[in-house]
């Protein structure tokens, strides 16, 4: 086989895409075989573990809102959140309920509620199980990626730089879309070398949601109350969104927009919301769901 760098024009920016693919996929299927392993078992009666392997400690905040709502211990009114009796932080088992009822009762305001470092501290425990299971990227699997990320963005910018200084030697100086296929090569591989999961708890949940899939299927039957516990489970395995509108009235102001705004936004219609003035079926950030708005810190 010739020399890579002996080609030119197009023929080198065939050669580049193709070696742009090829490591990218690299990149992907070396992370998912270092990750990959024997699905752990874990705790599938904590709603708060399985909601923060599914969307980190903001879904777990979330999810404990919206279930103690259900249950009759907070309530949500024009003000914001309130807790419906000081007695009621008695009546939780889990540091993270406890931890969203002292909140409610210092502020009721649903744009910064989120934004407490105390209700953050209780929700670690479940970040280091998670890690210490490999389900969550752990000191060494986050170094393991910083170093695959670095392999490929050499053999990019090497290939690219190297191509670059022939060219010049060559008087050609015409490189526009080899610096635009490294940018977006190297932009796709910063992008996605570093995903909230491993390829293991990905796996793991999976697993969860083809297990509560039934659950998923008969929501609309789910009763309010908080009796059985089945609401809660629902939230943290398939999200916020899958309660029924009809049912869980209050679970609208904390699902994530950022994943159900257009059938939000069909079903339900978008109004004006207590959520500092956005429209309920924001998008991103501004949504109460979204990274800025009630769900997101201030």
């Amino acid at each position: 086989m010739s020399n890579p760098l002996e080609l030119t024009g197009p023929n080198f920016l065939i050669f580049y895409f193709l070696l742009g693919i090829g490591v990218i996929a690299g990149l992907y299927l070396i992370r998912r075989f270092i990750e990959s392993g024997p699905v752990p078992q874990i705790d599938y009666s904590d709603p708060y573990l399985l909601a923060y392997l599914r969307g980190g400690e903001l879904e777990a905040m979330r999810v404990a809102a919206v279930s103690l709502i259900d249950r009759g211990l907070l309530k949500l009114s024009d003000q914001g959140l309130e807790i419906v009796n000081d007695k009621a932080i008695d009546l939780v088992r889990r540091p993270v309920e406890a931890a969203v009822l002292r909140r409610a009762q210092a502020t009721s305001d649903l744009r910064r509620f989120f934004d407490s470092r105390t209700i953050r501290t209780t929700t670690v425990e479940y970040k280091e199980t998670l890690q210490r299971l490999r389900l969550l990227p752990d000191k060494e699997i986050s170094r393991v990626r910083v170093l695959l990320l670095s392999a490929v963005l050499a053999i990019l910018v090497g290939f690219a730089l190297a191509s670059a200084i022939a060219a010049a030697m060559r008087g050609r100086y015409n490189i526009l879309f080899l610096i635009l296929l490294t940018a977006i090569f190297c932009g796709i591989a910063i992008r996605y070398y570093n995903p909230f999961r491993t390829a293991l708890g990905d796996a793991l949940l999976a697993d969860v949601q083809t297990l509560f899939q039934s659950l998923k299927s008969r929501a609309s039957m789910i009763r309010s109350g908080g009796a059985t516990g089945e609401a809660a489970l629902l939230m943290a395995v398939f999200g916020i969104n899958t309660l029924p509108s009809a049912t869980f009235p209050a679970a609208r102001e904390f699902e994530d927009k950022r994943r159900s705004t257009s059938t939000s936004c069909a079903a339900h219609g978008c109004s004006t919301t207590s959520c500092g003035g956005g429209s309920s079926c924001g998008g991103g950030g501004s949504g109460c769901g979204g990274g800025g708005g009630c769900g997101g810190g201030s």
